[in-house]
């Protein structure tokens, strides 16, 4: 009687633990919301990731989905215990439904527990700008509802860049951050008034002085070299007319030209660089280059300061043995707008030496007549040429060819209109530089 006692008291008190876990079974399916988090930014497929958070039950686990809701448009999501995987396509306002077995809750706004933004940041780290330039502010906001959400900048330094209705006005010299005011992105901004837009000048420039540069003067300009260049394309057709384009249209002063006094590798008489060549990266304005100059014979000197003159040239003021403003010839311009341009031609000349590869060799080398000249065959960025020169066309129109070249009677590194119905008359031959660049780039016909 005892063990048939002791049986029915475990059995109520089983069925009495059994109620009780079905009170707590019903307690715990209760949905209750507990957190909506941003998980992940898909910025491919504009998607966001987030997840839902339900209370944890006391016995029983409570496995809940969720979906979202846009008019007629669903997305499921991946539930599990007490959480809910949900991916919501962006600029979509799509309502939120969490749900179990028994209990559920609908039009759960996902903005109400996100911030609206998912990212900002500026496009580039750099820019570089003119003095008086005005440009819009270059960023990317990408926010869950793709609404307009108001950006507030800030200039470290208002004597540098202004802003006005997010665009950077460039008011004096010198570098400043930029800052948005929600976020830790930056942006620095290098303004100068050492050098200007493109512009083909009626007139011809002044030739550089010696020393007009200062050391942080000349790394400033070959920063902007190197800017324009990249923009353009580095290591493309594009880069090099971009080096072009700096050196005769936006640099103020005119490169003088120089008589080389010899060549780096030995098919020159001498051993001589940044002497009527430069076969570096950057401009050739300040002592500090010198650093960086393997082989000189009568210098070094930078550009516009004095160098002995070796050649024989008394009706252009070349006078062996007489000091006369170094710069670049010929073939020294276009070799260090093709290092600029992010290409490496090496010790190459205008075509004038038989049997070694110069200048003429980089591309298909081609006789030049009214109807090439005239048929839209010729790119900007390819060669002209005469017996002992070379030239580089860094635009063009309808009518005109606009030629970068270095000549003694021209007096230095310029660019000159040459009509394309007569350009056949001074230049012989043209060099067509596809296989050479391989790429156009950013390419562009004009500057403006």
């Amino acid at each position: 009687m005892k063990k048939i006692y002791y049986v029915v008291v475990l059995l109520i008190v089983f069925n009495a633990v059994l109620l009780s876990l079905g009170a707590v079974y019903v307690i715990d399916n209760r949905i209750e919301l507990k957190s909506i988090k941003l998980v992940s930014y898909d910025d491919r497929n504009n998607s966001i990731k987030v997840k839902i958070n339900t209370n944890h039950g006391i016995f029983f686990n409570n496995v809940i989905n969720c979906k979202g809701i846009n008019g007629t448009n669903v997305v499921h999501g991946k539930g599990s215990i007490n959480e809910c995987l949900l991916d919501i396509p962006v600029g979509d306002s799509y309502s939120v439904t969490i749900f179990n077995d028994i209990n559920t809750i609908d039009n759960i706004d996902v903005l109400d527990y996100l911030n609206n933004r998912l990212d900002f940041k500026f496009n580039k780290d750099k820019i570089y700008l003119l003095k008086d330039d005005k440009v819009k502010i270059d960023y990317t906001l990408v926010s869950i509802d793709n609404n307009e959400e108001e950006l507030i900048f800030k200039s470290d330094d208002e004597n540098v860049v202004k802003i006005e209705d997010d665009n950077l006005i460039a008011v004096g010299n010198g570098r400043t951050k930029i800052y948005e005011d929600k976020s830790e992105s930056y942006m620095e901004v290098v303004v100068t008034d050492l050098i200007s837009k493109p512009t083909l000048s009626k007139t011809k420039k002044t030739v550089v002085p010696c020393h007009e540069y200062t050391e942080e003067e000349a790394i400033v300009l070959d920063e902007y070299l190197d800017y324009y260049v990249k923009e353009a394309g580095e290591g493309t057709r594009a880069g090099v007319v971009a080096a072009g384009r700096f050196l005769t249209l936006q640099f103020k002063y005119r490169v003088p030209y120089f008589y080389e006094n010899g060549r780096t590798n030995k098919s020159g008489v001498r051993l001589a660089d940044g002497e009527g060549r430069y076969y570096k990266k950057g401009l050739y304005l300040d002592d500090s280059k010198f650093s960086s100059i393997k082989y000189s014979y009568k210098g070094p000197s930078t550009w516009g300061c004095p160098l002995t003159n070796l050649e024989n040239d008394p009706k252009h003021g070349y006078i062996p043995g007489r000091a006369s403003p170094n710069g670049l010839d010929c073939s020294g311009f276009v070799t260090w707008a093709f290092v600029n341009g992010g290409f490496d031609p090496g010790d190459v000349g205008a075509g004038e030496n038989e049997g070694i590869y110069q200048m003429t060799d980089t591309g298909k080398y081609t006789a030049l007549t009214y109807s090439l000249a005239t048929s839209g065959k010729i790119k900007t960025g390819d060669l002209f040429n005469f017996w002992g020169h070379i030239a580089l066309i860094i635009g063009q129109d309808d009518e005109n060819f606009y030629v970068a070249e270095s000549l003694p009677y021209l007096g230095g590194v310029i660019c000159k209109t040459y009509k394309k119905t007569t350009v056949h008359n001074t230049f012989d031959h043209v060099v067509l530089m596809d296989s050479y660049y391989k790429e156009d780039g950013n390419l562009t016909d004009y500057w403006n």
